[in-house]
């Protein structure tokens, strides 16, 4: 029997965590939803901002992620997008 779980992650859980299936699986099914909503790619990456980081993308990460979100981007681009802001350094905990 396990009384505790330990608070830190070992690199491999780090690792699975930032490139596992699971997360995988959940990037594809919200490729597929952004994907299908056809908006230019600025307001893509604005609404985006807004719901996974509660602010505006800087001139500098609009710029970037632009060239990923097109409008003729497919569910792979999408994927790549959803998966570059999940993985800001806003999303890490620092202890």
């Amino acid at each position: 029997m396990v009384t505790s779980r330990p608070s830190e992650l070992t690199t491999l859980q780090a690792i699975d965590l930032a490139n596992g299936q699971i997360l995988a699986d959940y990037l594809s099914k919200g490729a597929k939803a952004l994907g299908a909503e056809k908006k230019p790619a600025r307001e893509r990456i604005d609404w985006l901002f807004r719901h996974a980081l509660a602010r505006k993308p800087s001139d500098t990460e609009s710029a970037v992620l632009a060239e990923v979100a097109k409008e003729d981007a497919g569910s792979r681009e999408m994927e790549d997008l959803l998966w570059m802001v999940f993985m800001h350094p806003e999303f890490q905990i620092i202890r």
